[in-house]
């Protein structure tokens, strides 16, 4: 059984590269199914909601946008004040 779960992974990791470098070609044609696949991934990455500093949960894309803008400033001051230690 171990011998099989082997050359069935070892098959797959073969056929992967050739799988991309298909999908990649046939994405330049700019078809349909290509850009709902597209679309598809970029929505299970998408952030869709966030908590505030209050804990209510926020829907709206624009104020999930102002506390990231908000959050990375002050790392980012956070980070310089640090290293001027």
């Amino acid at each position: 059984m171990a011998q099989y779960k082997f050359l069935n992974n070892a098959e797959d990791e073969f056929h992967r590269p050739k799988s991309k470098e298909l999908s990649l070609s046939r994405g330049d044609e700019n078809t349909s199914s290509f850009h709902v696949a597209l679309n598809h991934k970029n929505y299970g990455q998408a952030i869709k909601f966030m908590k505030n500093i209050e804990g209510h949960l926020i829907y709206s894309q624009d104020c999930i946008r102002d506390i990231l803008i908000f959050f990375f400033s002050i790392l980012r001051e956070l980070k310089v004040f640090f290293s001027d230690l």
